[in-house]
């Protein structure tokens, strides 16, 4: 994690064995979510770089991440075309959106 003043690394946050293609930050900046090459999604706690949780569920590489509102609730895209809905909380995947019939980059909450 970098330091917008100063410009120098702060932090580093190791677990991914691969690429890590995404990131989304919860709304009170306590969590760090990565989503990898390897088809796993981090949870890190920002305070001490330190991983919390890891969801598995995706058959291909994580695309994209984003968070509810109220960081109860995180979807991911993948290269699997498929979208799933994950509970912060437990690290479930508690819904999965299916029918795009090729990989999934990009998703947003309205």
């Amino acid at each position: 994690m970098w330091s917008v003043e100063s410009g120098m690394c702060e932090k580093v946050f190791i677990g991914h064995i691969n690429i890590v293609y995404c990131l989304t930050l919860s709304n009170d900046d306590s969590y760090l979510f990565s989503g990898s090459w390897e088809r796993s999604i981090r949870m890190w706690s920002v305070e001490t770089g330190l991983c919390i949780l890891e969801f598995i569920g995706h058959a291909d590489q994580i695309n994209c991440l984003c968070l509810s509102t109220d960081n109860s609730q995180l979807f991911s895209c993948s290269s699997d075309r498929n979208i799933l809905e994950w509970s912060v909380e437990s690290g479930l995947c508690e819904k999965e959106f299916i029918g795009h019939t090729a990989a999934v980059y990009c998703i947003t909450l309205s």
